[in-house]
């Protein structure tokens, strides 16, 4: 009897766990099934979005406000591409993994390429590699390979040098290196360069690098200057070179032939402003020119125009030979240079009323004046159809009877006083029209000691 009911305590123990045994093997094969299936589904998932075609190529879409769209940070470059294949992009990761080098700034040209491939142009050179996790790209070191040294990275600068019209002719060498740094995800010191090398630094330059190393194009920039450059950690330093002696400003060679620069909107380039000579050969030799101390000594004898012909030739030789004649010199202080009399100018017969009250100046404001074309030719052979807003703003004064403070409107004024106008104005109180005229460049004007002056709204 004791036997059988052993008997049938094993059997209705084996009836009972039997089938649990089985049927927790069975969930567990199938959630390893489930798993399997999964991640194949996401290695398909992810093949395919590698697979997908992207465009990246400029103007580049501004990734932040203020964003330049010629050129783009590698990090952001990922970005737009991921998203355009449906992934996305892992910012502080790729950065742990790869550092500065997701600012390293890129020119991609990228059109209707699988991803994997447009991925691959633009990292490979940087010695980066990618992973996608989680449906994310992340930057890591290229297997076998250290990401790139950033002075061993490409850099590209090159005429037109921005966008504005006209683009500027060149630019100061600190603001060149400063241009390329960036490209290689680095940064400029601009106090410590000044400090160890002004006026030098300041010197104008037209740099033509086209995926150039970055060392490369620093040595080929800084060197005609007798300049170096110092990498501490992320930072870009320029210094002068070992054993060197910067040059004496007025010892640096300089050129100006036509055609001349157009440094503004309207500038002819078969002559120059004289001003506009002085400013050209002063920067590059890295000298600022004083507008203000200039057009105070010089009267309206610096809107003249004339036609240099300076052939690699030291600065100050060269301005001596052009101002001469002229009975003008100059004088440098520190790294300023500005225009003087060589002797006290004669008062012309019809030169200025003199100083009156500002309640006079108001009252001859109300002169009704015009200037319409032909607009007065202010040196034989000056257009007629246009006039610069300098000459504007004088031939209106002058009918009026009064004269301009230039050079406390020169702060606000500067360059733009150049630029060319087309003011039709009939028969109109001067205060209006001179209303009329600064409005579209955002100036004004007041009185002040007897005089107008040029200020901004």
């Amino acid at each position: 009897m004791a036997g059988r009911l052993h008997r049938l305590q094993c059997q209705s123990r084996e009836r009972m766990h039997g089938p649990l045994q089985f049927v927790g093997l069975a969930i567990a094969m199938t959630c390893l099934a489930s798993t399997a299936m999964a991640s194949a589904a996401g290695r398909d998932d992810t093949e395919a979005a590698l697979m997908r075609p992207v465009t990246l190529c400029a103007p580049y879409p501004q990734s932040y406000l203020g964003a330049p769209t010629d050129e783009i940070e590698l990090e952001y470059a990922v970005f737009e591409m991921a998203k355009q294949a449906v992934l996305g992009y892992d910012f502080v990761t790729s950065r742990r993994n790869v550092g500065k080098i997701c600012s390293v700034r890129i020119r991609p040209d990228i059109r209707r390429m699988p991803l994997r491939g447009a991925l691959e142009a633009i990292l490979a050179p940087l010695g980066v590699g990618y992973t996608v996790s989680g449906g994310e790209i992340v930057l890591v070191p290229r297997p076998g390979q250290a990401a790139t040294d950033p002075l061993d990275r490409p850099v590209t600068l090159a005429p037109p040098y921005g966008d504005s019209k006209p683009p500027p002719s060149g630019m100061p060498i600190s603001m060149a290196v400063m241009l390329l740094a960036e490209q290689a995800g680095l940064k400029y010191d601009w106090n410590t360069s000044r400090e160890r090398t002004s006026p030098a630094c300041q010197r104008w330059v037209q740099p033509k690098f086209d995926g150039v190393p970055l060392r490369i194009a620093l040595e080929r920039l800084l060197d005609p200057a007798k300049l170096t450059y110092r990498l501490e950690g992320d930072v870009i330093s320029l210094a002068v070179k070992p054993g060197e002696k910067l040059d004496d400003p007025l010892e640096v060679r300089v050129t100006l032939l036509p055609p001349y620069p157009m440094d503004y909107e309207g500038a002819r380039t078969d002559m120059m402003l004289l001003q506009q000579v002085v400013l050209n050969l002063a920067r590059q030799a890295g000298l600022r020119y004083d507008w203000a101390a200039s057009r105070q000594a010089l009267g309206t004898s610096g809107e003249r125009y004339v036609r240099p012909d300076v052939r690699d030739e030291p600065l100050g030789q060269a301005l001596t030979r052009l101002l001469g004649p002229l009975k003008l010199s100059f004088e440098v202080r520190g790294d300023v240079i500005a225009l003087t009399q060589m002797e006290k100018p004669e008062t012309p017969p019809d030169g200025n009323p003199g100083r009156v009250s500002d309640a006079e100046v108001a009252r001859r404001l109300q002169t009704r004046v015009t200037l319409t074309r032909p607009y007065p030719e202010i040196f034989p052979g000056a257009p007629t159809h246009k006039i610069t807003l300098y000459n504007a703003v004088n031939a209106l004064t002058r009918q009026a009877g009064v004269t301009v403070d230039w050079q406390a409107s020169q702060r606000d004024l500067g360059p733009v006083g150049w630029r060319y106008v087309y003011p039709k104005i009939e028969n109109e109180q001067c205060g209006s029209a001179l209303t009329k005229l600064l409005a579209p460049f955002r100036l004004g004007w007041r009185i002040g000691n007897g005089q107008v002056i040029i200020e901004q709204r």
